[in-house]
This record gives structure tokens, C-alpha cells and sequence, in this order.
């Protein structure tokens, strides 16, 4: 398992620790889930609105299968932030979960 505390040090990482902060402190303040999905939608948004916060050996796909990174796991378990990366070509079919993401 990775933590923030094992990405590598860039200028760039600082969006991700922002993001988890502040999603935590959202969820440590609110429990209902229409605020968490409304608020933490838009802390999320302002995460991938710039694209150069993720270390590239985080985005690199696999040649036969997608990847995923697990990026940071709340030590409350009460979310995760996770980066899942298709290469060209590769497909996931729809699926359900049961959980919000």
C-alpha cells in the first residue's frame, strides 16, 4: 500500500495532499451524502482540472491489462484515491461497484 508519503517528491504533488485533506476534513464535518458528493465533487473537479499533480509512473499503463495505483488510503477507511490507467485499446466493461467514486 502507498501513501502520499511514498510518492515521489515533486512541485506538483501538493493538488493531491490538498485534495485528501481537505475530502477528509469534508467527511469528518459532514455525514449525509448528498453535501459529501456535492462538495467533495467539487474538491474533486479542482483536482483534475490540471494534470501534471500525478507522477508519470503512476499513469503508465500495462501493455495487456489496465493498472491501477492505489494513491493514498484514509487511515479511517473511509475512502481512497486511487489512479486506474487503460492503455490504448484496453477496455473495462461495465460494472457496478455498489460505492460512489
Amino acid at each position: 500500500m502507498l501513501s502520499m508519503s511514498h510518492l515521489p517528491t515533486t512541485t506538483h504533488i501538493a493538488a493531491l495532499r490538498t485534495f485528501v485533506v481537505s475530502f477528509a476534513d469534508l467527511l469528518s464535518r459532514h455525514a449525509d451524502e448528498p453535501t459529501i458528493l456535492r462538495e467533495g465533487g467539487a474538491l474533486l473537479r479542482e483536482l483534475v482540472a490540471q494534470d501534471d499533480w500525478l507522477p508519470d509512473e503512476y499513469a503508465r499503463p500495462d501493455p495487456r491489462y489496465y493498472r491501477q495505483y492505489l494513491l493514498h488510503a484514509d487511515s479511517a477507511q473511509r475512502f481512497s484515491v486511487v489512479s486506474f490507467v487503460w492503455g490504448p485499446g484496453q477496455v473495462t466493461p461495465i460494472h457496478d461497484h455498489t460505492v460512489w467514486g
